[in-house]
């Protein structure tokens, strides 16, 4: 199965030659495959263009979510307290750069005091995300809660849940924080967001990817009336049904057993 964006990922993560090797490698075994799993139409469409696979090959069976685990992980105690005179963001990920949370780090810049960020995740940018925040005399306003094995405890007493990713392969977090029934807002990045956001009013998509436009955006939706809130979040947990386990392993058994059938 194919959980990446392959083009994008090769191209930060390895020299020219070695790509250009791993990429015939990749070619070799996937142009062989009786079958093969992409987690988003996006990544099919990666696929096809970087290793010119055949589409009927390709099968899309989004991530399966354990949605009854996750409201109940979501239940428990938190060792950090979220402040309950703010207005708060969260957002969980790997620190890295695809992830784009230094993007959201700068946002903060152009809102409010009574608005605070909490950062739930560890990753190679950790120390260079922590001096952006100090640079920027964010410390009050913005908190690194770590890697947290449990981080639904977090994201279902936030406001909002934001995903401000240059580019994802699916966004497993999002569906997450909809079975939370947080409201979520996300870039309109390749890929996945849009697959999981669009046509179904369970969240908010934003376009323009950058720290102002993102900034505007979170005030729009902090300003909204609670009535309006209530629905899209009721709408996502509904969304997030689609993606449940139970759902998703049936796809993988009937597109095997079409295989070895």
């Amino acid at each position: 199965s194919q959980h990446n964006i392959w083009s994008k990922d090769a191209k930060l993560k390895y020299s020219r030659w070695r790509s250009y090797i791993l990429k015939k490698i990749n070619k070799f075994f996937l142009s062989r495959s009786a079958l093969i799993i992409s987690i988003s139409e996006g990544v099919k469409s990666d696929l096809i263009d970087t290793f010119c696979i055949d589409s009927d090959k390709i099968k899309v069976i989004y991530n399966p979510t354990d949605v009854k685990n996750i409201i109940k992980l979501s239940k428990d105690g938190m060792q950090y307290k979220l402040s309950n005179n703010t207005f708060n963001l969260i957002v969980v990920g790997r620190l890295t750069y695809s992830k784009g949370i230094d993007i959201l780090i700068n946002s903060m810049l152009h809102l409010d005091d009574d608005i605070n960020l909490y950062i739930v995740g560890d990753g190679e940018l950790n120390l260079t995300l922590k001096e952006l925040v100090i640079d920027n005399g964010l410390e009050n306003r913005v908190h690194f809660l770590g890697f947290q094995e449990n981080p639904y405890k977090y994201i279902s007493r936030a406001d909002l849940f934001i995903l401000p990713c240059r580019w994802e392969g699916f966004g497993n977090v999002l569906v997450e924080a909809l079975a939370c029934r947080t409201p979520v807002l996300s870039f309109n990045c390749p890929v996945g967001p849009n697959e999981i956001l669009s046509d179904y009013e369970v969240g908010f998509l934003l376009n323009n990817m950058d720290a102002y436009s993102l900034s505007k955006k979170i005030l729009e939706i902090k300003s909204l009336d609670k009535y309006s809130l209530s629905n899209i979040v009721d709408k996502g947990y509904l969304r997030s049904l689609d993606f449940d386990s139970v759902k998703v392993s049936k796809e993988y058994v009937i597109n095997i057993d079409k295989v070895l059938s």
